[in-house]
């Protein structure tokens, strides 16, 4: 399984800060938190940095197809993401821009480096606030060693971390989104619902509600995909098909245990025997996982992710992106599988607050109002 898949997609989402305001915006906003402190400033200087990069080597696609020094395995790719950007503005009604309408290589495995944070006896993430953003449960960096700085100061701090490298992120549509060669690795299925998820972002996004938008995104990225594999059957379709099935089921297994923790941080019990129950659940979850994984055609698939530790930032980077799907996937079966009624019905939850759409969406009711 590529490192792709055992990242769980975590490797798409939001940028905080260059994904909303042109570079001229964003310097005039570093200038204005000039008293938020160092460290303050340091970050946004990056994701100016960052973005100015992307953009300095940004081409369009046909020029880049039409230069015939393009690597065949380049131009394979970029031919493939314009007709999965057709397939995503004509089948799943998603916003037609310049978005992966250009591509830029920037020669490192991932763009962004995503910090993930949580107490030592709690699944609540550690959110980062942007002005226009809103709060994500996340912070991004351009650079993986001053990702690693920052989740090593968070871990002195005693909060449990996580840091996961970023294929892609959405610039909700403020800005031109390019095709980057750290896409270039993924299979078809996989390069569809990247590009999907992103544009999700780009349909429908709600300031402050992290968990709904990028469950959301998840659910239309995995509809589409579905859509599009079943015009074209074949062996890449059905171990594709395969794999999506071990990742539920994984996803299921993982989010179960993290409800579990949840009730013991919640209890009354002393903390030093929340630490105890923290570790034995740890150890419960990866048997469950060689239970589970028994008969797989590739069963070692997700131990990585057991050997690099279990903590409650890990835990809450799956609640973020996969925790909702379920809830939303019901309501999308429930519009007779209409897109456009699925958006429509998301689209009505603007005016509700975070937890308001959570209790909704775990209702089970008919109504489109929360």
């Amino acid at each position: 399984m590529q490192a792709a898949t055992a990242q769980f997609r975590f490797d798409c989402g939001l940028l905080a800060l260059g994904e909303f305001l042109g570079a001229w915006r964003l310097l005039i906003l570093l200038s204005a938190t000039a008293l938020g402190g160092c460290g303050t400033i340091q970050f946004y200087s990056q994701s100016v940095a960052g973005q100015l990069e992307i953009w300095r080597k940004s081409r369009p696609v046909e020029q880049v197809l039409r230069d015939r020094q393009t690597p065949g395995d380049v131009r394979e790719v970029l031919e493939l993401v314009q007709e999965i950007r057709d397939f995503a503005r004509t089948a799943m009604r998603l916003p037609d821009n310049e978005s992966y309408r250009s591509y830029a290589a920037l020669g490192r495995p991932f763009v962004v480096w995503n910090v993930f944070a949580a107490p030592e006896l709690s699944l609540d993430p550690v959110q980062s606030c942007f002005p226009v953003a809103g709060c994500l449960n996340y912070r991004g960096y351009f650079s993986e060693v001053r990702a690693r700085r920052y989740a090593a100061s968070l871990a002195r701090r005693g909060l449990d971390t996580y840091v996961g490298g970023v294929s892609a992120y959405s610039t909700l549509g403020w800005l031109r989104d390019p095709v980057l060669d750290t896409m270039l690795r993924r299979s078809a299925p996989e390069l569809v619902r990247l590009v999907l998820h992103e544009l999700a972002h780009q349909l429908l996004y709600f300031t402050d509600d992290p968990d709904f938008n990028e469950a959301f995104a998840e659910t239309v990225a995995g509809i589409g995909v579905k859509q599009w594999l079943s015009s074209r059957p074949g062996v890449e379709a059905e171990k594709f098909h395969a794999e999506q099935a071990r990742e539920e089921a994984f996803f299921k297994l993982i989010i179960a245990g993290k409800r579990e923790l949840e009730g013991i941080y919640r209890s009354d019990i002393h903390a030093a025997d929340k630490r105890a129950l923290k570790l034995s659940m740890a150890s419960e979850l990866r048997n469950r996982y060689l239970q589970l994984s028994r008969g797989w055609e590739a069963p070692g698939a997700y131990l990585d992710w057991f050997a690099n530790g279990i903590n409650n930032a890990r835990l809450a980077a799956v609640s973020t992106y996969r925790e909702l799907v379920p809830d939303l996937l019901r309501r999308f079966t429930a519009t007779g599988e209409n897109l456009e009624t699925f958006y429509a019905l998301a689209e009505n939850l603007k005016d509700c607050s975070a937890a308001a759409r959570r209790r909704w969406l775990q209702s089970g009711h008919i109504d489109e109002h929360c």
